[in-house]
């Protein structure tokens, strides 16, 4: 399957010139979201007398892709259009890529170059706004930089910015994934993934694949290719990236899912055949790339769980492994896989037990999905119209303020956490009121309190959430969810170092224990004992 090694990040197919389009290339191209917003940037352009577009992003994610289907297949928007198409790159070994990079800005504006697309990585795009900052170019291009926030924390609000002349199209807003009825979709994954696995002789995976009678071949990369032409399994990888997005808050480029593809199907030559196996290449390859890193911790085998710990000490226990599988499995299921048990053959119990269990995932991977993470998909989707969820998550946060340096009694929190050496805490009044609570183009949570007329906002992300869920169910905080959880730190002493005491003061003496109350009476201060 020769066709395979296309996908890999080290092949020459994988870095997609502007000038240059191929026949895989136009196979491969599955279109987004802003394939569109880039095309009418273009028509827009063509009916001005000169402009610029900064196509933004990242490495990989498909800038160089774009451009050159477009030269390919609607040139008629390209023809007096100048492309820049590596701005982290110099064609003078004496420049700098920022000094060339302003040289074309320079071309610009003195007239000889009308019209300009750039392409552009992010950090390349800080370096030059800073660039021209310096060398005092107050110009349209950083005017526009800065007022369409491509830097803030939440990024632009949109795809596209644009001003009179500028404008910024970026690949960091476009989002792989979409919530819907409670469901996690990404049209793009499913598309990459149709183009390399459906079965039909347009696909010219499919047709290497039945050329060499892959179905009847027992070489791992055979093997893989063939489980993977299963819906069910597609659906469940497509999950897992999915999900490490959700949590690690990292889109994933489109170079870095195609080489995952590949890393997934054709194993290193120098490893054992079982750890060629698709689920040892998926869920045991760390170091492999940053994807493969990210679904290690995604393993189905780390889980917990008392039905796992039960099948574990059945599948110990079986005579008859193929038996014990077909049950597991189900009849249908069980005839896709029977073929890869022979892998299995003079392995340790442990080692069986893993691969069984990541198999069966493939096959069914919401039974193995913590409900807490359906419960904040339904967050995202439904949070700003539904009360309840308002409410929900009203609760988390105040119960998590309240566990993070410990509270007295209802209304008022501690201003420290309590240490070996704390020889006393001040209880302070807390009253939050809810003031805003929307859902970002993040896929976070940002909720706005008013405390003492003083405005805090906390952005909710899934481990976050996860977090407060848990304190919520009675988890006993530790240091290190302190250290781990910044975000959540930083809000909470923003909270208690602009707290005031009003009327109402709590005195905590944590060598006896001993709580009093301090209130402001008519003829001065009311000291209480408090049990």
């Amino acid at each position: 399957m020769n066709v395979i090694k296309y996908i890999s990040s080290s092949s020459k197919e994988s870095i997609v010139n502007s000038s240059e389009f191929n026949d895989f290339n136009e196979y491969i191209h599955v279109q987004r979201p802003i394939e569109y917003k880039l095309k009418n940037a273009l028509k827009n352009l063509k009916t001005k007398h000169h402009g610029i577009i900064l196509l933004v992003g990242s490495v990989g994610d498909g800038k160089s892709h774009l451009l050159s289907y477009f030269n390919k297949n609607n040139n008629e928007l390209l023809n007096d259009v100048y492309i820049y198409n590596d701005a982290t790159e110099s064609d003078n070994p004496y420049k700098t890529a920022v000094e060339t990079l302003a040289e074309k800005f320079e071309n610009y504006e003195s007239g000889n170059l009308k019209k300009l697309i750039i392409a552009i990585n992010i950090g390349m795009l800080h370096n030059f706004k800073e660039y021209l900052i310096e060398k005092n170019k107050d110009s349209e291009i950083v005017k526009t930089i800065e007022l369409s926030n491509i830097f803030s924390t939440n990024g632009m609000e949109n795809t596209l910015f644009e001003s009179e002349n500028i404008t910024l199209v970026s690949f960091l807003n476009e989002s792989n994934f979409e919530i819907e009825d409670k469901k996690v979709i990404s049209d793009f994954c499913d598309g990459i993934f149709k183009k390399i696995f459906q079965e039909d002789s347009s696909n010219p995976f499919y047709k290497t694949f039945i050329e060499d009678d892959g179905k009847n071949r027992s070489e791992p990369i055979y093997q893989n290719f063939q489980l993977l032409l299963d819906k069910r399994v597609q659906n469940s990888i497509i999950h897992l990236l999915i999900k490490i997005q959700i949590e690690n808050k990292r889109i994933i480029s489109t170079r870095a899912l195609l080489n995952f593809i590949h890393d997934i199907i054709v194993p290193d030559s120098n490893i054992k055949s079982n750890d060629s196996f698709l689920v040892n290449l998926l869920f045991n390859s760390f170091d492999k790339s940053s994807i493969l890193s990210a679904i290690y911790y995604q393993d189905p085998i780390l889980i917990q769980d008392a039905k796992l710990d039960k099948l574990n000490i059945e599948i110990y226990n079986s005579l008859d492994l193929q038996s014990k599988c077909e049950v597991l499995f189900g009849e249908e299921d069980f005839v896709k896989i029977k073929n890869y048990l022979y892998l299995l053959e003079g392995l340790s119990h442990k080692r069986k037990f893993e691969m069984i269990i990541r198999l069966h995932y493939l096959f069914n991977h919401d039974l193995y999905e913590f409900q807490a993470f359906f419960d904040y998909i339904n967050m995202i989707e439904n949070i700003e119209t539904n009360k309840q969820l308002q409410k929900d998550i009203l609760k988390k946060i105040y119960t998590a303020i309240y566990k993070w340096k410990g509270s007295p009694m209802d209304g008022f929190i501690y201003n420290e956490s309590l240490k070996p050496d704390t020889s006393m805490r001040i209880g302070l009044q807390f009253n939050p009121k809810a003031k805003n609570i929307k859902v970002t183009n993040k896929d976070t949570i940002l909720v706005t309190f008013e405390i003492q007329e003083k405005f805090y906002e906390i952005e909710i992300d899934y481990n976050l959430f996860i977090l407060m869920k848990k304190i919520e169910n009675g988890y006993i905080l530790k240091e290190k969810d302190k250290i781990e959880t910044v975000v959540f730190s930083e809000f909470v002493d923003n909270i208690l170092n602009n707290l005031e005491s009003n009327n109402k003061t709590v005195i905590n003496i944590p060598s006896t224990n001993e709580t009093y109350m301090i209130s402001e009476g008519f003829l001065g201060y009311d000291i209480e004992g408090v049990k």
